[in-house]
């Protein structure tokens, strides 16, 4: 059945008919004719349209067959007082003309007439089945329309339930047109309080380059932590006005400083996003600052926050996503910092933090949410490579025996903790050994703990070379390789031998397991089996193997002074001749013996006997037949066998004897023979001149060429004297059982350091040794195989040598006492010294030169350096006790220091003494203080008492002391008046001291009394100062004034005596001449200006 029009009407309230047939409203008729808008609102049925308003309408897919102009949109329409409608065309609604736009806020219904062209005259055209579908777009109001009240849900969780019906109605214009099937739907709306609520999430993310974790490690603290605040509606169905995402975790941000903030994700509908800081002030109280108006540190900042709104002040989200408040998720990012300093347990640490979201809607409360998250703190993996490198090891691995050549240790931190390497281990076999030449340590990186903290380096006798961080225990960095490069030499090797080198990192300071201990099997390389036992041990290995053919390789070695010099051991161990340190025991050959090469020269003393051991190997995989060694002995300016370069000799040792017994052979196979001849031609084997021709005549003995080979002679004929023995020559014949590889002839002898005078040999005189002396030796070798076939090259050895030891003396002088004021600033020490001669008399005169005599400055020190071990010296002060002031001397007893009973002299020994080798003679002289107390006397020479004017007068004095050891005298003025004293302190004891009374007043006479012992005069000298203080008595005489004549006793003057007293002082005027006191009175006076 077709249909020539349909209407849809929404809503319809139930009231369009009462049943199929409602002929009182045709098709035509307007549906909302006559209806009350405000009671439909009251009644049950409702009117939906008064919480919504209408926003759009569109339409699905139009059939052609609807004719648009013919279809009609009508909408009822209330604008707050009066009811209208309002009727548009289709094609209207569709072109979007502007009155229905305008019309569709205030719509209160809506009807839409689908009708096909002209039914009347054409019928009808609308088939079955066909859907004519209209949108309406409804938007819920914040106000009833009709009531103006809010428009409210169902509140804890009810639902307010709103009608929505709508009613559809066709016209069949050609078989019924009075029949009006009609069809009704609903879709009720639930009406809910609005509900503000919040979700939030936490992710915090701590950057490795191209990875991220929650893991800070130790090695990276500075690694920026990105943290991530996601907030989500979880479930709201309120908009909101603001949405506040802040993250204050005290702990947190102790910790940590913020970097940045990101790029935000703004929430739907807000269009505004306000990054905050959270600051604390010196009282403690925190605040918010949009970090626009931030002008601090970033360091200061104890928080971070983000509001999200709208700049216009309405809510968000906005339109139909408000109905959920769907806004989609708000996202705060920002990223902070280990703060530096901040205290972490790198072993074993954690930060929580914990952020929080409020969503706040100013009618319907706020919302919170937390949510948290940790950053975790790790020392990192621990992940060590070992590789060990061999000279050749990328071809055949063979090299030459006893000969140094690299070999390359390298540990790579292939983790990312910081590695602990504590101690490193080098295990040396008996066919290795090493150089003795420093190792070179080298990193990948630009600062390195390992190169910055350099290690303890030793080797013990069972071959460890050991390399010990553990006083410093340094980090490997992670990335980081350290390479240490080193000398080691292979020892003679039978055919097949390998000599294998392993090295472990024996103290990781931390475990590790078989997978990170990272050991490549590369390069010859192979690792032992992983011990779980041991998880801080990782190691690996790598060989080498001798070289096949006819080859030879000798070795030469030194002992300075194996045995007693004058029943004294003098010296021991070894100077290393790069670093002028003492050697370490690894350079000694073999390990754990007094035999030392170069670098190292060994310590002699003058007068001592060393033994040379000369080592000739068979290192080939061929037998020897034959065999010649030269040993051209050491003379100052001496020169290498090959190549003729100096050798750095400074003095000529002898021989300790010239006969075959003085030599030592060992190591020949059975059968075998040799011969030992000597020369006292220098030029012998080398030529004269500069070089060396022993290169090209290994034997010495092309006469031709270097004529002064033609002085050889065997030993056993020799006649002369020792000391002209300059070189050595050892034939050996081996064809009968020849010398099998890996075998070994060894020759040693003794030679003394003499000091007889001769050219070339130590002199007694500290001038050879204040510079170090050395006496370096080298030989070399040539061999043939059973076939008489020449070995390709003839070798000689690393040189080996002895050096004089010499120690210092160290003399002191210290004044003591309260009197060292008036010591000397220098005092002269006599020095006298013996050594050790290493010829029939034991001992011979050290000439001193200019040391023989020290000025050594008070409280100060001179040193004599160069004085050879073994030295007997004898020091005295020179003079007797107090030519230098003093009142004693004394000598303190020291290592080596033996002083005389009397404290003057002193017997020194120059021995060791340990790292500076100084003996220390320590004097002193003893200063002490003397007083002396001048007293001032007057006496009268006429019985009657001195006047007023000398009692008052101030009498001159002047004292001058004659002191030893002082150029200037020390020189005393003062002044007395009588009956007083003047106390002169300071006084070194033993001065001698003169006093004058510089000004008597006139005095008739002068007398000085010291002891009991008076003199005449007014100077009195020969005053000792002593210790316990002198006293002077000066008395003066003046003639007192004579009184007045007192009639009573005739004339007489009464002086207060008796009678008997005037009688005395009558005969003594007249027995001393009463005209000589006249004058002496007249004189003292004209002296005072009387």
């Amino acid at each position: 059945m077709k249909l020539a029009k349909i209407r849809v009407t929404d809503t319809s309230t139930g009231k369009l008919a009462s049943g199929d047939r409602a002929p009182e409203r045709g098709i035509g008729d307007s549906p909302f004719q006559g209806r009350d808008f405000a009671r439909e609102v009251e009644s049950p049925e409702g009117n939906h349209f008064d919480a919504f308003d209408l926003t759009a309408v569109s339409f699905g897919t139009l059939p052609g067959y609807i004719d648009r102009n013919e279809s009609t949109v009508e909408l009822w329409l209330f604008d707050g007082g009066r009811l209208a409608t309002q009727r548009f065309t289709l094609q209207q609604v569709l072109d979007g003309d502007a009155g229905f736009a305008a019309a569709l806020p205030d719509t209160i219904g809506i009807a839409i007439t689908y009708s096909s062209a002209d039914p009347e005259a054409n019928g009808n055209r609308i088939p079955v089945g066909e859907d004519l579908v209209a949108h309406l777009d409804m938007r819920m109001r914040a106000t009833e329309r009709a009531s103006g009240d809010p428009v409210r849900g169902g509140e804890s969780g009810s639902v307010i339930m709103l009608p929505n019906e709508a009613i559809s109605r066709g016209w069949d214009a050609v078989v019924d047109p009075d029949a009006q099937p009609t069809s009704r739907d609903t879709a009720d709306v639930q009406l809910k309080q609005a509900r503000v609520d919040v979700g939030l999430v936490k992710e915090v993310a701590v950057q490795h380059g191209g990875s991220s974790d929650r893991t800070i490690i130790e090695t990276e603290p500075q690694a920026p932590v990105d943290v991530r605040l996601t907030a989500d509606p979880a479930g709201a169905t309120a908009p909101h006005d603001t949405l506040e995402i802040s993250d204050t975790t005290e702990g947190f941000w102790q910790r940590f400083r913020l970097v940045g903030f990101g790029t935000p994700t703004l929430p739907a509908g807000s269009d505004r996003a306000i990054p905050r800081v959270y600051v604390v002030d010196a009282a403690g109280a925190g605040s918010w600052v949009d970090l626009a108006d931030f002008t601090g540190d970033l360091a200061d900042v104890r928080g971070v926050g983000m509001v999200f709104d709208r700049a216009d002040g309405d809510l968000f989200p906005q339109g139909s996503a408000s109905w959920s408040a769907s806004w989609g998720t708000a996202v705060l990012p920002f990223t902070v910092q280990l703060r530096e300093g901040a205290e972490v347990d790198w072993t074993d640490d954690r930060q929580r933090n914990e952020a929080s979201a409020a969503a706040t809607n100013i009618r319907y409360g706020t919302a919170d949410a937390k949510d948290d998250d940790e950053v975790t703190f790790s020392p990192g993996a621990n992940r060590l490579q070992v590789v060990k490198r061999a000279p050749n090891d990328t071809t055949t691995h063979r090299v030459a025996p006893l000969s140094s050549l690299p070999w390359r240790l390298e540990l790579t931190n292939s983790g990312t903790s910081f590695l602990p390497i504590e101690q490193v281990v080098d295990a040396l076999p008996a066919s290795l050994s090493w150089d003795g030449a420093a190792p070179v340590l080298t990193s990948s990186a630009e600062s390195s703990e390992l190169i910055e903290n350099a290690p303890d380096i030793s080797i013990g006798e069972d071959g460890r070379l050991v390399f010990d961080w553990s006083g410093d225990s340094p980090r490997l960095n992670p990335g980081e390789t350290v390479t240490i490069k080193l000398g080691l030499i292979m020892q003679p090797l039978r055919a097949g031998e390998k000599a294998t080198n392993r090295v472990v990192v024996e103290k990781t300071g931390v475990p590790l397991t078989e997978e990170s201990c990272v050991r490549p099997n590369d390069f010859g390389q192979e690792p032992a089996a992983w011990d779980p036992e041991e998880p801080t041990l990782c190691g690996n290995t790598n060989f080498v193997q001798p070289n096949p053919g006819t080859v030879i390789a000798p070795r030469k070695t030194v002992s300075g002074e194996p045995g007693p010099t004058l029943g004294e051991d003098l010296v021991h161990g070894a100077l290393n001749t790069r670093t002028l340190e003492d050697c370490e025991p690894g350079y000694f050959v073999p390990l754990g013996s007094a035999y030392t090469r170069f670098p190292c020269a060994s310590y002699t003393a003058a007068g001592a006997t060393d033994t040379w051991k000369l080592e000739n190997f068979n290192a080939g995989t061929v037998p020897l037949a034959r065999m010649t060694v030269v040993d051209m002995l050491p003379a100052a300016n001496d020169r290498l066998l090959d190549g003729g370069a100096a050798r750095g000799s400074t003095f000529r040792p002898v021989l300790a004897e010239a006969s075959s017994d003085a030599f030592r052979v060992s190591g020949l196979p059975a059968g075998a023979h040799y011969t030992i001849e000597v020369t006292t031609n220098a030029d012998a084997c080398f030529g004269a001149g500069s070089g060396s021709l022993w290169a090209d005549d290994p034997e010495c003995v092309d006469t031709a060429t270097n004529p002064a080979n033609a002085d050889w002679q065997p030993l056993d004929d020799f006649a002369g004297d020792r000391t002209d023995v300059v070189g050595l020559r050892f034939v050996f014949e081996m064809s009968g059982e020849p010398l099998q590889p890996a075998e070994n002839i060894v020759i040693e002898f003794e030679t003394v350091n003499a000091l007889d005078g001769s050219t070339g040999a130590l002199q007694p005189t500290l001038a050879q040794f204040r510079d170090r002396q050395f006496a370096w030796n080298q030989h070399g070798m040539v061999a043939w195989d059973g076939a008489g076939n020449r070995v390709y090259l003839p070798a000689t050895p690393q040189p080996a040598g002895v050096t004089v030891k010499t120690g210092s003396l160290v003399v002191s002088k210290s004044v003591l006492g309260e009197g060292t004021a008036h010591a000397p600033e220098s005092f002269p020490v006599e020095l006298s010294c013996t050594v050790p001669s290493g010829t029939s008399f034991e001992r011979v005169a050290l000439d001193l030169g200019d040391q023989a005599l020290l000025t050594v400055p008070r409280d100060g020190s001179v040193t004599v350096d160069g004085l050879p071990i073994g030295a007997d010296c004898t020091a005295r002060e020179s003079g007797d006790v107090g030519a230098h002031g003093e009142s004693g001397r004394s000598i303190v007893p020291t290592a080596g220091v033996e002083p005389s009973t009397d404290g003057t002299s002193a017997e020194l020994r120059i021995r060791e003494r340990g790292t500076d080798d100084a003996t220390l003679l320590e004097l002193a002289n003893i200063y002490t203080l003397g007083e002396l107390v001048v007293e001032k006397a007057l006496l009268s020479g006429n019985g009657y008492e001195p006047d007023d004017r000398d009692r008052r007068f101030a009498f001159e004095f002047e004292l001058i002391c004659a002191v030893n050891g002082m150029e200037d005298p020390i020189v005393r003025t003062f002044t007395l008046r009588g009956g007083e004293q003047e106390h002169l302190t300071g006084l070194p004891a033993g001065a001698r001291c003169e006093l004058t009374e510089t000004n008597t007043g006139g005095a008739l006479e002068t007398s000085m009394t010291v002891g009991g012992d008076e003199t005449e005069g007014s100077t009195r000298g020969g005053l000792v100062i002593g210790p316990d203080g002198e006293h002077v008595l000066v008395s003066n005489v003046f003639d007192g004034p004579v009184p007045p004549a007192d009639p009573r006793f005739g004339g007489l003057v009464v002086t207060g005596g008796t009678v008997a007293w005037l009688v005395v002082g009558a005969l003594l005027l007249v027995a001393a001449g009463g005209g000589v006191l006249i004058a002496r009175r007249r004189r003292a006076d004209a002296e005072r200006g009387l």
